[in-house]
């Protein structure tokens, strides 16, 4: 199998996907440090791809690595030709799963997920570790938590409720750590408020409490405080200074969007549409473009401006 490069991807210019309102949406681009980290990532990811071809774990982290750049079709070629040589490795597939996630290709995702469910199913969960780390590296999430929330993300995204809700079912399973937990928690709670099943949602919120040490996941961890009242919308959507910078250039605006994203909703689901939409509305038109306009957050405010005036595909 030839060794994949950039020119696999089908278009040359550099739009990645379209938004759920039929808006062209660019490759990312990253402040010149941080480009420079990414792209020297993926050419370290490419020569070891390219020394052991047969390796599952090189193409998938070549697969990674491509798309943290922004070039997530291509990353998606990667995963899929993968997935021609190990159709058995699950993780490929879930990988492949969010990147079309990344490109609102929600049904491609779902299909996705749900084999990489099958694959991993009555297996001892497996850790996710990040490319390239050492030995021991200390990880937070497992491969069935991450299989089944973008499972039920992709579902809650395309409006299918009752299956992200069966999808969250089973991640919190495997959701061990407060980390996990908050993150499982934010998504769940807004689709069963979706489903207009307040005692479910209310009762999923009995392990959050005011003291939990999070630190990676701040925005859901804070979000899910408002669902408990123990926030106000407008606490919730003031900056937190403990937030974590994923180091990707526009990390205030990658949190503006989830945030404003779960404020937006509980305004939803409390009554109060105008505000809901507003806070959409704002998410939109201020996220600035690059890597913060394919966040989950942004993604989902896309979907519900566009239920606004009329269906998606």
């Amino acid at each position: 199998m030839a060794t994949p490069e950039c020119g696999t991807v089908e278009s040359e210019n550099d739009i990645e996907a379209t938004s759920l309102l039929g808006e062209p949406l660019h490759r990312p681009t990253f402040p010149d440090d941080v480009q420079e980290r990414l792209e020297t990532q993926r050419a370290e990811a490419q020569s070891a791809y390219a020394a052991t071809p047969d390796d599952g774990d090189a193409l998938l982290l070549l697969g990674q690595r491509t798309g943290a750049t922004g070039r997530f079709r291509e990353a998606i070629a990667i995963f899929s030709a993968g997935i021609a040589r190990h159709p058995e490795d699950a993780r490929l597939f879930r990988y492949r799963g969010h990147r079309f996630i990344s490109l609102r290709e929600f049904d491609s995702a779902i299909a996705d997920l749900t084999e990489a469910a099958r694959l991993v199913a009555g297996r001892a969960p497996e850790p996710e570790i990040p490319p390239g780390s050492a030995p021991g590296t200390p990880y937070t999430y497992t491969l069935p938590f991450s299989i089944w929330y973008h499972l039920g993300l992709a579902n809650y995204l395309r409006g299918d409720f009752a299956a992200a809700r069966a999808a969250y079912q089973q991640c919190a399973a495997f959701a061990p750590t407060v980390e996990t937990l908050v993150a499982v928690t934010h998504w769940h709670y807004m689709t069963l408020r979706r489903l207009g099943d307040t005692e479910a949602a209310t009762r999923i919120l009995t392990p959050i409490t005011h003291d939990l040490p999070v630190v990676e996941n701040r925005p859901y961890y804070r979000l899910t405080l408002l669902y408990t009242g123990a926030r106000t919308p407008e606490q919730t959507l003031a900056p937190d200074p403990h937030d974590k910078d994923k180091g990707m250039g526009d990390n205030q605006a990658l949190m503006d969007a989830t945030v404003g994203y779960g404020v937006g909703n509980w305004y939803l689901t409390n009554g109060q549409a105008a505000e809901a939409e507003a806070i959409f509305r704002r998410i939109h038109d201020t996220t600035p473009p690059g890597i913060s306009r394919f966040a989950f957050g942004y993604i989902a405010a896309e979907a519900e401006l566009s239920r606004l005036s009329g269906p998606y595909q």
